[in-house]
Protein backbone atom coordinates (compact mmCIF):
# COMPACT_ATOMS: atom_id res chain seq x y z
CA UNK A 1 0.00 0.00 0.00
CA UNK A 2 1.72 3.18 -1.21
CA UNK A 3 -0.21 5.83 0.71
CA UNK A 4 -0.05 4.29 4.18
CA UNK A 5 0.93 7.71 5.60
CA UNK A 6 -2.75 8.65 5.22
CA UNK A 7 -3.49 6.12 7.97
CA UNK A 8 -1.29 7.79 10.60
CA UNK A 9 -2.50 9.51 13.77
CA UNK A 10 -0.44 10.84 16.66
CA UNK A 11 -0.69 9.50 20.24
CA UNK A 12 -2.25 12.85 21.21
CA UNK A 13 -5.11 12.35 18.73
CA UNK A 14 -8.60 11.70 20.03
CA UNK A 15 -10.82 8.72 19.30
CA UNK A 16 -12.87 11.05 17.11
CA UNK A 17 -9.72 11.97 15.15
CA UNK A 18 -9.00 8.27 14.58
CA UNK A 19 -12.60 7.70 13.47
CA UNK A 20 -12.24 10.41 10.85
CA UNK A 21 -8.98 8.92 9.55
CA UNK A 22 -10.50 5.42 9.38
CA UNK A 23 -13.63 6.67 7.61
CA UNK A 24 -11.61 8.70 5.12
CA UNK A 25 -8.97 6.13 4.18
CA UNK A 26 -11.44 3.31 3.57
CA UNK A 27 -8.99 0.71 4.95
CA UNK A 28 -10.68 0.24 8.33
CA UNK A 29 -7.49 1.02 10.25
CA UNK A 30 -5.36 3.85 11.70
CA UNK A 31 -1.68 3.64 12.68
CA UNK A 32 -0.40 5.40 15.81
CA UNK A 33 3.16 6.77 15.41
CA UNK A 34 5.07 9.04 17.76
CA UNK A 35 6.99 12.14 16.66
CA UNK A 36 9.99 9.98 15.69
CA UNK A 37 7.82 7.77 13.49
CA UNK A 38 8.00 4.76 15.82
CA UNK A 39 5.02 2.38 15.77
CA UNK A 40 3.07 2.61 19.03
CA UNK A 41 -0.09 0.77 18.03
CA UNK A 42 -2.94 0.38 15.58
CA UNK A 43 -6.64 1.14 15.79
CA UNK A 44 -9.11 -0.85 13.75
CA UNK A 45 -12.72 -0.16 12.96
CA UNK A 46 -13.57 -2.90 15.46
CA UNK A 47 -11.51 -1.21 18.20
CA UNK A 48 -13.55 1.96 17.73
CA UNK A 49 -16.84 0.07 17.91
CA UNK A 50 -15.78 -1.79 21.07
CA UNK A 51 -14.80 1.54 22.59
CA UNK A 52 -18.28 2.90 21.89
CA UNK A 53 -19.86 -0.12 23.60
CA UNK A 54 -17.61 0.48 26.62
CA UNK A 55 -18.70 4.14 26.68
CA UNK A 56 -15.23 5.53 26.03
CA UNK A 57 -15.81 9.21 25.14
CA UNK A 58 -14.90 10.38 21.66
CA UNK A 59 -12.68 13.14 23.09
CA UNK A 60 -10.50 10.56 24.89
CA UNK A 61 -7.02 9.98 23.47
CA UNK A 62 -6.40 7.06 21.14
CA UNK A 63 -4.48 5.01 23.73
CA UNK A 64 -7.88 4.20 25.26
CA UNK A 65 -8.85 2.11 22.22
CA UNK A 66 -5.65 1.22 20.36
CA UNK A 67 -3.95 -2.14 20.25
CA UNK A 68 -0.55 -1.34 21.77
CA UNK A 69 0.89 -4.73 20.78
CA UNK A 70 0.03 -4.95 17.07
CA UNK A 71 1.31 -7.64 14.72
CA UNK A 72 4.17 -6.59 12.45
CA UNK A 73 6.78 -8.18 10.23
CA UNK A 74 10.46 -7.30 9.62
CA UNK A 75 11.15 -4.93 6.76
CA UNK A 76 13.00 -7.64 4.78
CA UNK A 77 9.74 -9.62 4.41
CA UNK A 78 8.66 -9.92 0.77
CA UNK A 79 5.21 -8.88 -0.36
CA UNK A 80 4.21 -12.48 -1.10
CA UNK A 81 5.40 -13.60 2.33
CA UNK A 82 3.40 -10.81 3.94
CA UNK A 83 0.27 -11.72 1.98
CA UNK A 84 0.66 -15.38 2.99
CA UNK A 85 0.94 -14.26 6.61
CA UNK A 86 -2.26 -12.23 6.28
CA UNK A 87 -4.10 -15.19 4.77
CA UNK A 88 -2.85 -17.58 7.45
CA UNK A 89 -3.80 -15.33 10.36
CA UNK A 90 -7.04 -14.04 8.78
CA UNK A 91 -6.13 -10.37 9.06
CA UNK A 92 -6.24 -7.66 6.40
CA UNK A 93 -3.26 -5.37 7.15
CA UNK A 94 0.30 -5.69 8.42
CA UNK A 95 3.07 -3.08 8.89
CA UNK A 96 6.65 -3.96 7.98
CA UNK A 97 9.13 -2.31 10.34
CA UNK A 98 12.89 -1.88 10.71
CA UNK A 99 14.91 -2.62 13.85
CA UNK A 100 13.74 0.70 15.38
CA UNK A 101 10.05 -0.10 14.85
CA UNK A 102 9.76 2.45 12.07
CA UNK A 103 7.40 1.45 9.28
CA UNK A 104 9.06 0.84 5.93
CA UNK A 105 6.03 -0.61 4.13
CA UNK A 106 2.40 -1.41 4.83
CA UNK A 107 0.78 -4.44 3.19
CA UNK A 108 -3.02 -4.60 2.82
CA UNK A 109 -5.00 -7.66 1.80
CA UNK A 110 -8.16 -7.11 -0.25
CA UNK A 111 -11.06 -7.07 2.18
CA UNK A 112 -12.53 -10.55 2.20
CA UNK A 113 -15.71 -9.42 3.97
CA UNK A 114 -17.02 -7.81 0.77
CA UNK A 115 -16.54 -11.12 -1.04
CA UNK A 116 -18.59 -12.82 1.65
CA UNK A 117 -21.24 -10.12 1.30
CA UNK A 118 -21.85 -11.06 -2.32
CA UNK A 119 -23.63 -14.25 -1.29
CA UNK A 120 -26.10 -12.37 0.88
CA UNK A 121 -29.54 -11.16 -0.09
CA UNK A 122 -30.48 -7.60 0.88
CA UNK A 123 -34.08 -7.05 1.95
CA UNK A 124 -35.13 -3.40 1.86
CA UNK A 125 -38.33 -2.40 3.65
CA UNK A 126 -39.82 0.28 1.38
CA UNK A 127 -43.56 -0.04 1.97
CA UNK A 128 -44.06 2.66 4.62
CA UNK A 129 -46.38 5.64 4.26
CA UNK A 130 -43.98 8.35 5.50
CA UNK A 131 -46.83 10.27 7.15
CA UNK A 132 -44.45 12.47 9.20
CA UNK A 133 -43.26 14.06 5.95
CA UNK A 134 -46.72 15.45 5.22
CA UNK A 135 -47.43 16.55 1.65
CA UNK A 136 -44.04 15.32 0.40
CA UNK A 137 -45.24 11.73 0.59
CA UNK A 138 -48.87 12.16 -0.39
CA UNK A 139 -48.19 10.75 -3.83
CA UNK A 140 -44.58 9.61 -3.46
CA UNK A 141 -43.20 6.79 -1.30
CA UNK A 142 -40.64 8.04 1.18
CA UNK A 143 -37.69 6.00 -0.25
CA UNK A 144 -38.21 7.79 -3.59
CA UNK A 145 -37.62 11.25 -2.12
CA UNK A 146 -34.43 12.69 -3.55
CA UNK A 147 -31.15 13.46 -1.81
CA UNK A 148 -28.37 14.85 -3.98
CA UNK A 149 -30.53 14.45 -7.06
CA UNK A 150 -31.22 10.74 -6.54
CA UNK A 151 -33.90 8.80 -4.66
CA UNK A 152 -32.79 7.71 -1.18
CA UNK A 153 -33.42 4.11 -2.25
CA UNK A 154 -31.00 4.44 -5.17
CA UNK A 155 -28.29 5.78 -2.85
CA UNK A 156 -28.81 2.77 -0.60
CA UNK A 157 -28.48 0.31 -3.49
CA UNK A 158 -25.37 2.03 -4.84
CA UNK A 159 -23.73 2.04 -1.42
CA UNK A 160 -24.46 -1.64 -0.84
CA UNK A 161 -23.22 -2.52 -4.31
CA UNK A 162 -19.86 -0.95 -3.44
CA UNK A 163 -19.62 -3.48 -0.59
CA UNK A 164 -20.26 -6.45 -2.87
CA UNK A 165 -24.03 -6.90 -2.57
CA UNK A 166 -25.88 -7.63 -5.79
CA UNK A 167 -29.10 -9.47 -4.89
CA UNK A 168 -31.94 -7.23 -3.63
CA UNK A 169 -35.55 -7.75 -2.61
CA UNK A 170 -37.79 -4.70 -2.19
CA UNK A 171 -40.77 -5.18 0.14
CA UNK A 172 -43.27 -2.72 -1.33
CA UNK A 173 -46.76 -1.48 -0.51
CA UNK A 174 -47.61 2.23 -0.85
CA UNK A 175 -47.21 3.44 -4.45
CA UNK A 176 -45.27 0.27 -5.31
CA UNK A 177 -45.64 0.98 -9.04
CA UNK A 178 -43.44 4.09 -8.75
CA UNK A 179 -40.60 2.07 -7.26
CA UNK A 180 -40.94 -0.79 -9.74
CA UNK A 181 -41.10 1.53 -12.73
CA UNK A 182 -37.96 3.37 -11.63
CA UNK A 183 -35.78 0.40 -10.67
CA UNK A 184 -37.17 -2.42 -12.82
CA UNK A 185 -35.12 -5.59 -12.41
CA UNK A 186 -32.05 -3.61 -11.31
CA UNK A 187 -30.03 -4.20 -14.49
CA UNK A 188 -29.49 -0.46 -15.00
CA UNK A 189 -27.64 -0.40 -11.65
CA UNK A 190 -25.81 -3.66 -12.25
CA UNK A 191 -27.75 -5.58 -9.59
CA UNK A 192 -30.70 -7.98 -9.38
CA UNK A 193 -33.93 -6.63 -7.88
CA UNK A 194 -37.04 -8.65 -7.04
CA UNK A 195 -40.23 -7.46 -5.37
CA UNK A 196 -42.38 -8.72 -2.53
CA UNK A 197 -45.82 -7.11 -2.43
CA UNK A 198 -47.44 -6.55 0.95
CA UNK A 199 -51.20 -6.75 0.56
CA UNK A 200 -51.34 -4.81 3.82
CA UNK A 201 -48.75 -3.03 5.92
CA UNK A 202 -46.76 -5.69 7.78
CA UNK A 203 -44.18 -3.72 9.76
CA UNK A 204 -40.39 -3.86 9.56
CA UNK A 205 -40.27 -7.64 10.08
CA UNK A 206 -43.65 -9.02 8.98
CA UNK A 207 -42.81 -8.99 5.27
CA UNK A 208 -39.96 -11.46 5.89
CA UNK A 209 -42.58 -14.23 5.81
CA UNK A 210 -43.23 -13.40 2.13
CA UNK A 211 -39.66 -13.90 0.93
CA UNK A 212 -38.96 -16.49 -1.80
CA UNK A 213 -37.44 -19.80 -0.73
CA UNK A 214 -34.13 -19.29 -2.54
CA UNK A 215 -32.84 -16.39 -0.43
CA UNK A 216 -29.27 -16.80 0.86
CA UNK A 217 -28.44 -16.19 4.49
CA UNK A 218 -27.68 -14.32 6.54
CA UNK A 219 -30.09 -11.70 5.24
CA UNK A 220 -29.21 -8.03 5.42
CA UNK A 221 -32.48 -6.31 6.30
CA UNK A 222 -32.64 -2.52 6.20
CA UNK A 223 -35.19 0.25 6.31
CA UNK A 224 -35.43 1.95 2.92
CA UNK A 225 -35.32 5.52 4.23
CA UNK A 226 -31.78 5.67 5.65
CA UNK A 227 -28.88 7.65 4.23
CA UNK A 228 -25.69 6.22 5.72
CA UNK A 229 -21.99 5.57 5.19
CA UNK A 230 -22.00 2.42 7.35
CA UNK A 231 -19.29 -0.08 6.45
CA UNK A 232 -21.57 -2.97 5.50
CA UNK A 233 -18.61 -5.27 4.84
CA UNK A 234 -17.51 -4.81 8.47
CA UNK A 235 -21.07 -5.53 9.60
CA UNK A 236 -21.13 -8.85 7.72
CA UNK A 237 -17.68 -9.75 9.03
CA UNK A 238 -18.77 -8.95 12.61
CA UNK A 239 -21.89 -11.10 12.29
CA UNK A 240 -19.98 -14.09 10.91
CA UNK A 241 -17.33 -13.87 13.64
CA UNK A 242 -19.86 -13.85 16.49
CA UNK A 243 -22.18 -16.66 17.57
CA UNK A 244 -25.52 -14.82 17.54
CA UNK A 245 -28.25 -15.63 15.04
CA UNK A 246 -29.20 -11.97 14.57
CA UNK A 247 -27.24 -8.72 14.65
CA UNK A 248 -28.67 -5.25 15.13
CA UNK A 249 -26.71 -2.17 14.09
CA UNK A 250 -26.95 0.39 16.90
CA UNK A 251 -25.89 3.99 17.18
CA UNK A 252 -25.29 6.35 20.08
CA UNK A 253 -28.07 8.83 20.78
CA UNK A 254 -27.55 11.70 23.22
CA UNK A 255 -30.49 13.33 24.96
CA UNK A 256 -30.05 16.51 27.00
CA UNK A 257 -32.50 17.04 29.83
CA UNK A 258 -33.44 20.75 29.60
CA UNK A 259 -33.60 21.21 33.39
CA UNK A 260 -31.39 20.86 36.43
CA UNK A 261 -31.76 17.29 37.72
CA UNK A 262 -32.03 17.23 41.51
CA UNK A 263 -30.83 14.32 43.64
CA UNK A 264 -32.34 13.95 47.10
CA UNK A 265 -32.02 11.91 50.25
CA UNK A 266 -35.38 12.19 51.91
CA UNK A 267 -36.15 15.90 51.87
CA UNK A 268 -32.48 16.91 51.67
CA UNK A 269 -31.00 17.94 48.32
CA UNK A 270 -27.73 16.09 47.77
CA UNK A 271 -26.85 17.40 44.34
CA UNK A 272 -27.97 19.32 41.28
CA UNK A 273 -26.83 18.33 37.79
CA UNK A 274 -27.60 21.17 35.39
CA UNK A 275 -29.02 19.99 32.05
CA UNK A 276 -27.24 16.62 32.02
CA UNK A 277 -26.79 14.61 28.83
CA UNK A 278 -27.92 11.01 28.83
CA UNK A 279 -26.59 8.60 26.21
CA UNK A 280 -28.37 5.58 24.80
CA UNK A 281 -27.74 2.99 22.12
CA UNK A 282 -30.65 2.96 19.66
CA UNK A 283 -31.51 0.79 16.67
CA UNK A 284 -30.15 2.06 13.35
CA UNK A 285 -32.72 0.15 11.27
CA UNK A 286 -30.08 -2.24 9.85
CA UNK A 287 -30.01 -5.95 10.71
CA UNK A 288 -28.36 -9.24 9.77
CA UNK A 289 -30.58 -12.27 10.32
CA UNK A 290 -30.01 -15.97 9.72
CA UNK A 291 -32.74 -17.46 7.54
CA UNK A 292 -33.14 -20.31 10.07
CA UNK A 293 -34.79 -17.77 12.40
CA UNK A 294 -37.46 -16.50 10.00
CA UNK A 295 -40.03 -18.97 11.32
CA UNK A 296 -40.21 -16.87 14.49
CA UNK A 297 -41.96 -14.12 12.50
CA UNK A 298 -45.75 -14.72 12.59
CA UNK A 299 -47.38 -15.09 9.18
CA UNK A 300 -49.88 -12.58 7.81
CA UNK A 301 -49.37 -10.23 10.75
CA UNK A 302 -48.01 -6.77 11.47
CA UNK A 303 -44.68 -7.42 13.20
CA UNK A 304 -41.83 -4.99 13.84
CA UNK A 305 -38.13 -5.68 14.33
CA UNK A 306 -38.06 -4.81 18.07
CA UNK A 307 -40.70 -7.49 18.66
CA UNK A 308 -38.67 -9.96 16.59
CA UNK A 309 -35.46 -9.30 18.54
CA UNK A 310 -37.31 -9.50 21.86
CA UNK A 311 -38.71 -12.87 20.80
CA UNK A 312 -35.25 -14.06 19.74
CA UNK A 313 -33.86 -13.07 23.14
CA UNK A 314 -36.71 -14.88 24.87
CA UNK A 315 -35.92 -18.01 22.86
CA UNK A 316 -32.22 -17.58 23.74
CA UNK A 317 -31.19 -17.64 20.09
CA UNK A 318 -28.46 -15.07 20.59
CA UNK A 319 -28.62 -11.50 19.37
CA UNK A 320 -25.77 -9.00 19.27
CA UNK A 321 -25.18 -5.29 18.77
CA UNK A 322 -22.93 -3.83 16.09
CA UNK A 323 -22.20 -0.20 17.06
CA UNK A 324 -21.88 2.20 14.14
CA UNK A 325 -19.97 5.45 14.21
CA UNK A 326 -20.32 6.37 10.54
CA UNK A 327 -22.68 8.97 9.09
CA UNK A 328 -26.36 8.01 9.49
CA UNK A 329 -29.65 9.87 9.08
CA UNK A 330 -33.22 8.59 8.99
CA UNK A 331 -35.41 10.54 6.54
CA UNK A 332 -38.30 10.80 8.97
CA UNK A 333 -39.09 14.51 8.79
CA UNK A 334 -38.65 17.26 6.24
CA UNK A 335 -35.79 18.72 8.30
CA UNK A 336 -33.99 15.36 8.05
CA UNK A 337 -34.41 15.37 4.28
CA UNK A 338 -32.96 18.89 3.99
CA UNK A 339 -30.11 17.98 6.37
CA UNK A 340 -29.25 14.84 4.39
CA UNK A 341 -29.27 16.81 1.14
CA UNK A 342 -26.81 19.42 2.37
CA UNK A 343 -24.53 16.85 4.00
CA UNK A 344 -24.60 14.68 0.87
CA UNK A 345 -23.27 17.62 -1.13
CA UNK A 346 -20.49 18.06 1.46
CA UNK A 347 -19.48 14.40 1.14
CA UNK A 348 -19.31 14.71 -2.64
CA UNK A 349 -17.18 17.86 -2.39
CA UNK A 350 -14.73 16.10 -0.05
CA UNK A 351 -14.40 13.19 -2.49
CA UNK A 352 -13.48 15.55 -5.32
CA UNK A 353 -10.72 17.28 -3.36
Amino acid sequence: MKDWQNLVVSPQATVLDAMKVIDKNGQGIAIVLNAEGILLGVITDGDIRRGILHEIPLHATVDNVMNSKPRFLPSKTTKNEALQYLEKHKITHIPLVDENLKITRFIALTDRASEVAQINTVVLMVGGLGTRLGDLTTNCPKPMLKVGGKPVLELIVENLKEHGFSDFIFCVNFRAEMIEEYFGNGSSLGVRIRYVHEAKRMGTAGALTLLPDDVEGPLLVMNGDIVTKVNFSSLVDFHLQNPGKATMAVRKYDFQIPYGVVSTDGVSITGIDEKPIQSFLVSAGIYLIETSCLHYVPKDSFFDMPAFFNLMMKEEKGVQAFPIHEYWVDIGREDDLIKAGSEFESFNSEKKI
